[in-house]
């Protein structure tokens, strides 16, 4: 009977080959990993059929809206050498929207294209800048020759446009340098003037009506005239504080002169007082003269009215001195 090997003699006479067999497959199942990871993203994105065929499609449709930019951007070129500006514009903008397009066809992006569209985009910007700029100028040059006719509120309005324009070109200027800011600041000054024009005339006009009104002694309509030239130098150095026109010495004396003019009517009285009472002193009515110099009250117009060109500190002294007078010839 021949001797059949137990179990445990069989596992130690395996042991030598049970390690390179375990390596083995620890080496397959490794390989087959690595052919399945690289292979499998492969055919998901180009299955067999269709995704050759839709890439096909996308780059004849990147290949097309090229070549029409590349055919706007010629025109381009070509109408603003024939001096269309316009035509120019206009095929500038389809360019732009075209290239747009043009990029939203890399999903990914592309330097290139961005870069084209960055290039068009200043070309179009550098010609708003350049337009906007001579017709800004083109307008300063008319509100200049409609000021020197006379047409101050047509002139203003002119500057206002082309104020507006500027500020457009300054906007799309390619560098800080290129923007006029000087001129920007000095549009801005010569409107602030030509919209207080109205005002410094009004304010002229009134006070000739008041200095002619004073010569007449029509108090009434000289202090009105004054009252109208005052509220017009207020509000030229309010809402014009950076323009020629203000003059805070002007507003002080308009209001000296409205002051002076309220005051007309007492200083009148008070004067006619005193006469009254030199009067009644030169015939010996000592009593009455007293009371006519006590009545002339020019203390009280002085304080009442300081600004008034009828106060007369002298004049208080001197009828004090009157009626003291008045009151030492009283006595026996």
């Amino acid at each position: 009977m021949s001797y059949i090997p137990t179990r445990k003699e069989r596992l130690e006479d395996a042991k030598p080959y049970l390690l390179p067999a375990v390596a083995g497959v620890i080496v397959l199942a490794l390989a087959w990993w690595l052919v399945w990871h690289e292979l499998q993203p492969r055919r998901e994105i180009q299955p067999v059929g269709g995704a050759s065929k839709d890439e096909a499609a996308l780059v004849a449709a990147r290949q097309k809206i090229s070549a029409e930019v590349d055919s706007l951007e010629n025109t381009y070129h070509r109408a603003v050498a024939a001096g269309g500006a316009e035509k120019a514009a206009a095929v500038l903008d389809h360019a732009i929207e075209q290239q747009r397009a043009r990029l939203r066809l890399e999903p990914r992006g592309s330097t290139a294209q961005s870069a084209r569209l960055g290039r068009l985009e200043a070309l179009r910007d550098e010609r708003k800048f350049r337009s906007a700029a001579a017709r800004s100028a083109a307008l300063e040059q008319e509100a200049q020759t409609a000021q020197r006719a006379g047409q101050t509120a047509v002139a203003t309005e002119k500057l206002r446009e082309a104020l507006q324009l500027l500020r457009a070109a300054n906007a799309n200027a390619a560098t800080v340098d290129a923007r006029d800011f000087p001129r920007e600041a000095r549009l801005t000054q010569a409107i602030a003037l030509g919209e207080a024009e109205p005002l410094r005339a009004a304010l002229e006009y009134s006070r000739t009506l008041a200095v002619a009104a004073v010569a007449q002694e029509h108090w009434a309509d000289a202090l009105k005239a004054y009252a109208q030239a005052r509220a017009a130098q207020a509000e030229l150095n309010q809402r014009f504080a950076g323009t020629r026109f203000v003059d805070g010495g002007e507003l002080a004396r308009l209001e000296a002169e409205i002051a002076s003019l309220s005051a007309a009517a007492a200083a009148a009285a008070a004067a006619a007082r005193e006469r009254e009472g030199d009067a009644a002193a030169a015939a010996g009515r000592a009593q009455e003269a007293a009371a006519c110099y006590a009545a002339a009250a020019q203390r009280e117009l002085n304080e009442k009215f300081p600004r008034s060109r009828f106060v007369a500190v002298a004049r208080v002294t001197d009828l004090m001195v009157k009626h003291e007078c008045v009151h030492e010839n009283q006595q026996p």
